[in-house]
């Protein structure tokens, strides 16, 4: 496959492996040790500016930012949420929460650990607040005083899987990935048939792809472990 679903398709596995360097439950993982250990030793990828090195990497590098269209944190230690940039505390990045701070905010890049003295939240900013800012950071501050820090590692969450109830359980999909980067977040009813057949995935990204394009109708059959599914299509140039 070319084009743009080509490109897309390969982001969203791309982003499988930052999602496989973040994960802390893929400690184990050999292919992630030696990617630490040459690459981040102790730095956090997200906040990492090192482009350098293999072409694998650097297309790690280079797509990593879009790991965060449906990332979110549970903070523990603060070591790998970054405290503006990352969903953790609210439903969205508090950069874009509280952008007035934000802008007067003189370490933009901080992981949320950074700012932590033990015992409270401290923001280092690189001009005095006016009085509209102190009364937001005063909310700021109010938001942060349920949380609590722990040695134990940030736990990451896959927030474009569907699920009934928050789970910290939700992991990285590929499906989902290109799915929301294909279409945005904008449920497509003639796709869904397609996405929850037992097709198997590169079926069900060429079909998305000639889908898109404007094919003419037909039907789609494929016969697994005896069981035939069928789907009608139907979908206008």
């Amino acid at each position: 496959m070319a084009g743009v679903e080509g490109r897309l398709l390969n982001d969203a596995v791309l982003l499988k492996w930052i999602w496989r360097l973040i994960d802390l439950l893929e400690d184990n993982d050999l292919c992630r040790q030696l990617l630490t250990a040459k690459y981040l030793k102790k730095r956090n990828l997200l906040s990492s500016k090192k482009d350098s090195g293999s072409q694998f990497w650097r297309g790690l590098q280079a797509v990593k930012h879009m790991i965060r269209l449906g990332l979110s944190f549970k903070v523990q230690s603060g070591g790998n949420a970054m405290f503006w940039e990352d969903v953790w505390l609210k439903n969205i990045p508090l950069r874009l929460e509280y952008p007035s701070l934000f802008q007067s905010c003189s370490e933009k890049e901080a992981l949320e650990r950074d700012f932590w003295d033990g015992e409270e939240c401290t923001i280092p900013f690189c001009r005095p607040l006016s009085t509209e800012d102190m009364g937001v950071w005063e909310h700021l501050m109010s938001e942060l005083e349920g949380v609590n820090i722990h040695d134990n590692r940030d736990t990451p969450v896959w927030l474009l899987e569907k699920s009934g109830v928050w789970s910290d359980e939700r992991v990285y999909s590929t499906r989902t990935m290109y799915i929301f980067l294909s279409y945005r977040g904008v449920i497509n009813k003639r796709m869904k048939k397609l996405w929850k057949s037992i097709l198997p995935m590169k079926l069900k990204v060429f079909f998305g792809w000639q889908f898109r394009k404007g094919c003419k109708r037909g039907l789609l059959s494929n016969r697994r472990n005896g069981k035939e599914t069928r789907i009608a299509i139907s979908v206008g140039g």
